[in-house]
């Protein structure tokens, strides 16, 4: 197995320039690194066939450890934000654009993101250090990432669905997510919004019995202060709790609670406080339990130490 090069000989640049164009590359002096700036997905396709082929490493954007040598892919073409899509509640951005850049455009729209990402940081930066954002998320809300587009060590183009797919089996951009751009470069991403003024309210009662609990929820999603689905009742200290979520335009959700706590009060309820509220919830939704590693986990560390580290992108990033 040839080993990498470290540096970019001068045919190595002539290559890159020749396939680029002169002006997309920026040669290194005095020890700094060459950088390169793709216009397009198919051009860092590209890019990264030649760099497998001349066998010279690549590194993304992010400041990869001095002398390492190789090239850097500037991503200043990919951070364009695009228009939020009020229907789907979605905006595409080029991974390059700064997280602060689209949460302030979704906000000028009157939209958030689902899911904040860390700021001063680009898109494609956060994504690629946080496995997944969705992992705090409550009651099956919809994953903060739609969508990407992601160009494979190899050059193999990548362009996962926005649309959820009825197949089963492992998701691909969940295995892109949070790997620092060993296994490739994401490019674009499809993120979610959720409109400006939501809020959300937690609350329980309780009950003599579950019988009481279960009636007074009947009463409360017939009067309009919940939504059927959005009420449980679990058992605490010898009492049935009633617990539910509120969440909306803060104006229906206050109005909704108030409804609510005269409801549940006449049905016999009586209010938890604010920290057994929360003791409730967190029983209804405990932290995740530290996973095993299962085969699949040995699979892919089986594939880590076997893969030539030009297959990766990245290769000194732990």
């Amino acid at each position: 197995m040839s080993r990498r090069r470290q540096q970019l000989s001068s045919g190595d640049r002539e290559a890159v320039a020749g396939l680029l164009g002169p002006t997309a590359l920026t040669a290194g002096t005095d020890g700094a690194m060459s950088r390169a700036q793709p216009a397009s997905v198919a051009e860092v396709a590209a890019l990264l066939r030649l760099s497998r082929t001349r066998r010279f490493p690549v590194w993304i954007e992010a400041a990869p450890p001095a002398a390492a040598g190789g090239l850097v892919l500037d991503l200043a073409h990919f951070r364009d934000v695009g228009a939020v899509d009020s229907r789907s509640l979605l905006v595409e951005v080029g991974a390059g654009a700064r997280s602060d850049a689209v949460d302030a455009a979704a906000q000028r729209a009157g939209y958030r993101l689902l899911a904040p990402l860390p700021p001063e940081r680009t898109v494609g930066a956060a994504l690629a250090t946080t496995p997944t954002p969705a992992a705090a998320w409550r009651g099956g809300q919809p994953e903060p990432v739609a969508s990407l587009v992601v160009v494979c060590a190899d050059g193999t183009e990548v362009h996962s669905r926005t649309a959820p797919r009825s197949a089963t089996g492992p998701d691909l951009m969940h295995l892109l997510l949070g790997t620092r751009g060993r296994l490739g470069v994401l490019l674009r991403v499809t993120l979610r919004l959720e409109p400006l003024g939501l809020a959300h309210a937690e609350l329980a009662w309780a009950f003599t019995d579950g019988a009481a609990a279960s009636a007074a929820a009947g009463q409360l999603a017939a009067r309009g202060a919940i939504w059927p689905r959005s009420a449980s009742h679990i058992e605490r200290d010898g009492q049935a709790v009633l617990a539910v979520v509120l969440s909306g335009h803060a104006g229906p959700v206050a109005a909704a609670a108030s409804l609510a706590r005269r409801v549940a009060a006449e049905a016999g309820g009586g209010e938890l406080s604010a920290r057994e509220t929360r003791e409730v919830f967190d029983q209804l939704d405990p932290p995740a339990p530290e996973v095993e590693p299962g085969p699949l986990d040995a699979v892919f560390e089986r594939l880590r130490r076997q893969l030539d580290p030009h297959d990766l992108l990245n290769p000194g990033v732990t």
